[in-house]
């Protein structure tokens, strides 16, 4: 039997009995109390959407990618994934689903703003979104009901798919690519869906046009099936990847949204038992956004509470503002300059009374995702070559490094940075 859910980027969303028994289990409902966004809300109010609806449009997107990928497969490739046989190529198609829909169940309170970033985590050594997500499914409802509809075998191939755990196999590798590669269905879910709530028409792509022109293809050097793009879809790469630019300048590291994150980090730090998210899973699985903002409520009106000094800045909006940015508009030795600079600010003022970030970027790194292959006429190339655009977006790198300041302490050291950049530099600032 099929039940709909009516999603405002996707439409209707068909999925299973089995599938609906696992949305309807706590561990996955908890995912409507995860903002897919964190604190992009206080910057872009319509931001309240939450990682239990992205789930689910992953699903629906791996579910049209899966087929699309079918298009044209080459008889060898088939037979080597298994999928000439057609039970097999069912259930790969379930467990792609399954795996999609589960991708993101590990996530702490306010996602990736409540972890942290890696060299300096609010997860327990050794832990991550990613092996909570692992945990979580073994030791919860949702394993028993994979293991009787698919078998036990089919729990682990699912945290692989989704990304939780290293593949093992080439079959493996190939579906998590589906969802997490650079061109993986994941991606494209978020990135419409935060544009739609936030606003920020930037983030708009063809998703349907890049599904669609998905397709399997052996590596020309390695021989191993990989996932590609057939002509058609250069466009639709082209927007996909500028569109996950314009969205992290615009909204994902918004100079507000990068400082609240900060404090809300501070608060957790002051106030989670150890500072860390806890190692036990049913302890972690307490926590959503709800709570945190009740408990920091408690604490913003309680000075005797571990966290109060952050849950003013937060509850009061009483936030630390960005004084000075040195960007790589500047300078071309940006990041050196703002290290001189960051020093400058903290032999002048108290530290308590400044913070620093620094968000950096390759816009589209081939070495770190690798190259996508689109197939022209005259065979596979690397679809950067075939592309002006994107061969300009490999050269472009985005440095901002940020001073912020306590809001009485703004406009001073906003003059002592600017004072500075422009001894050091020959910079006039506005």
């Amino acid at each position: 039997m099929s039940h709909l859910i009516r999603d405002p980027i996707h439409g209707f969303i068909k999925h299973s009995s089995s599938e609906r028994a696992i949305i309807d289990t706590a561990p996955f409902q908890r995912l409507r109390g995860i903002s897919q966004l964190g604190l992009v809300s206080k910057v872009y109010p319509g931001a309240t959407h939450t990682r239990f609806e992205h789930s689910i449009g992953t699903m629906h997107l791996a579910s049209m990618a899966f087929d699309a990928i079918q298009e044209g497969l080459d008889p060898t490739i088939r037979r080597q994934l298994g999928w000439h046989k057609d039970p097999a190529r069912k259930k790969d198609k379930r467990l792609v689903r399954l795996a999609a829909l589960l991708h993101d169940i590990g996530h702490t309170p306010f996602s990736h703003v409540g972890a942290g970033p890696k060299t300096n985590s609010l997860c327990p050594d050794g832990y991550s979104h990613e092996k909570y997500g692992e945990q979580i499914i073994h030791s919860s409802d949702i394993a028993g009901m994979v293991s009787k509809e698919e078998g036990p075998e089919a729990l682990e191939d699912i945290i692989i798919i989704a990304g939780l755990a290293p593949p093992l196999q080439l079959r493996q590798r190939l579906l998590s690519e589906l969802i997490a590669g650079t061109i993986g269905v994941d991606r494209l879910d978020y990135l419409p869906r935060d544009s739609l709530y936030t606003g920020a028409t930037a983030g708009r792509c063809d998703i349907e046009r890049l599904i669609y022109t998905m397709r399997v293809l052996r590596h020309p050097k390695f021989e191993d099936p990989l996932i590609v793009i057939d002509l058609g879809g250069i466009l639709a790469v082209e927007e996909m990847i500028f569109a996950r630019h314009a969205m992290r300048v615009q909204v994902y590291i918004h100079p507000i949204c990068d400082i609240y994150g900060l404090h809300l980090r501070e608060f957790l730090r002051d106030h989670l038992p150890e500072g860390r998210w806890p190692t036990d899973i049913n302890d972690y699985l307490q926590y959503d956004d709800h709570r945190i903002w009740e408990e920091m409520r408690w604490a913003y009106q309680d000075p005797s509470m571990p966290g109060y000094l952050h849950a003013t800045r937060l509850h009061g909006r009483n936030h630390f503002r960005c004084a000075y940015e040195v960007t790589t508009r500047h300078m071309e030795d940006n990041a050196l300059i703002y290290q001189q600079l960051e020093q400058e600010v903290y032999n002048r003022f108290p530290r308590e009374l400044i913070r620093t970030v620094i968000a950096q970027e390759d816009v589209y790194s081939t070495q770190k995702e690798g190259d996508l292959i689109v197939l022209t006429l005259d065979g596979p190339r690397n679809i950067t070559a075939q592309s002006e655009i994107l061969q300009s977006l490999a050269l472009t790198f985005r440095f901002f490094g940020r001073i912020y300041a306590a809001p009485e302490k703004k406009e001073e050291v906003r003059r002592v940075c600017a004072e500075f950049v422009r001894k050091e530099t020959g910079y006039e600032t506005a």
